[in-house]
């Protein structure tokens, strides 16, 4: 009997010290993703590493928040590295509890613990709340810090814009993409595409911009473009606007015109050219500028409105234009002045002043009346041919 209760008393000594000893590994053992395999068991038990089929992953932070559940077809995982493998891979990415990312990729790496995800190969992103698809060959997911990185081939699709571009990066809590490399954004309506080698998009409020010289494309018709180029620029998605700054020039196929300036904004839905700054307007065929201190080109109408400190000139025949206000219709290749008019030509050599003008600066054909006082009157300077005006 005594035999048997001493047995009986090394038999519980012993459970109770296997009892404590995996109560003190359970406490004490590193952090790691939970896993279910495919017969239902929790691997996670299993030490120093494990290799298993068609199972499920599950990331959770301090706090006890999920960061991440995989699935995937095969895994491989090191618990003394803290590092492992996955194959075929789909699931989703949390914050705050939610699903904020649907992914999907042909294999991954989970790295430090799970604080790292690195996706590898044929990679999907879909953030689930603005409806944006991401493409890549590889990408990181680091929670903490709220960046989805993908890098080689970038691609982004949204129903306002498709991207591409080498590398990208989207923060999901700011609603912000950053894109870095040979970048192409495709805008859909209005059809047009603007490219450049660094680029922030905000899709709140609807915003695409870029510190780096930008050119954007417009296809009006099949093999008609009009071209925009610039130091730096941004494009607002909801209003259809173009603000393009530094050496900015936008080149218009049809008429033939050309705009420059250090500041304009372009309007692609409604076709208009606004100059807050100095600006000039250039027919190409017909060989005429017209600048001034701010404009407004309207490219449907074919027509530009300047003001203040408007000065024109034909390249054709060296005639000249100054005045406080003048409209010039492309088409016609006519114009309309108001206040302070001074024209001049060279042959036959001729100096007018009055108060409003109309005519064609390449044809030499220009009405000028005075104003409606007594003493506001066509002044006319007829120069022989053997002086020069100064």
């Amino acid at each position: 009997m005594k035999s048997l209760k001493r047995s009986g008393k090394i038999i519980a000594v012993i459970a109770l010290v296997s009892a404590l000893s995996g109560l003190i590994y359970w406490i004490f053992q590193p952090k790691m993703s939970k896993v279910k395999s495919g017969s239902g068991g929790d691997a996670s038990l299993l030490d120093p590493s494990l290799k298993l089929d068609d199972l499920v992953l599950e990331q959770a932070d301090d706090q006890g928040n999920l960061l991440w559940k995989l699935k995937a077809k095969k895994a491989t995982y090191n618990r003394d590295k803290k590092e492992g493998e996955i194959l075929e891979v789909n699931g989703e990415l949390y914050q705050e509890g939610k699903p904020v990312y649907k992914i999907s990729a042909k294999k991954g790496e989970i790295v430090g613990d799970g604080k790292v995800l690195l996706l590898k190969e044929n990679i999907v992103a879909l953030a689930i709340k603005d409806g944006v698809e991401f493409k890549g060959n590889e990408m990181e997911w680091k929670p903490k810090d709220d960046v989805l990185t993908i890098r080689n081939k970038f691609t982004a699709t949204h129903k306002q814009v498709k991207m591409a571009a080498k590398d990208g990066q989207y923060f999901n809590r700011k609603r912000q993409a950053n894109l870095s490399g040979a970048i192409v954004a495709e805008v859909k309506d209005p059809k047009l595409k603007l490219q450049t080698e660094s680029l922030t998009w905000l899709l709140e409020p609807q915003t695409i911009s870029s510190n780096a010289p930008v050119k954007i494309e417009r296809t009006v018709e099949k093999g008609v473009i009009d071209r925009a180029t610039a130091g730096k620029g941004s494009y607002d998605l909801k209003a259809n606007l173009a603000k393009l700054e530094t050496n900015v020039q936008i080149a218009v196929a049809k008429p033939d015109v050309k705009i420059t300036g250090e500041e304009l904004t372009w309007d692609t839905k409604k076709d208009l050219v606004k100059a807050p700054k100095p600006m000039k307007a250039f027919s190409g065929t017909e060989q005429v500028t017209i600048g001034s201190d701010r404009g407004e080109v309207k490219l449907k109408e074919k027509v530009a409105y300047l003001t203040q400190n408007v000065k024109g000139s034909s390249q054709k025949n060296q005639s000249t234009i100054a005045t406080d206000k003048l409209t010039w219709f492309f088409e016609s290749q006519t114009f309309e002045a108001e206040g302070n008019i001074v024209y001049r030509q060279a042959s036959p050599a001729s100096n007018l002043v009055g108060k409003s003008a109309k005519g064609n600066l390449n044809t030499q054909e220009v009405t000028i009346s005075g104003g409606n006082e007594a003493d506001d009157r066509v002044i006319i300077d007829i120069v022989p041919n053997n002086i020069n005006l100064p």
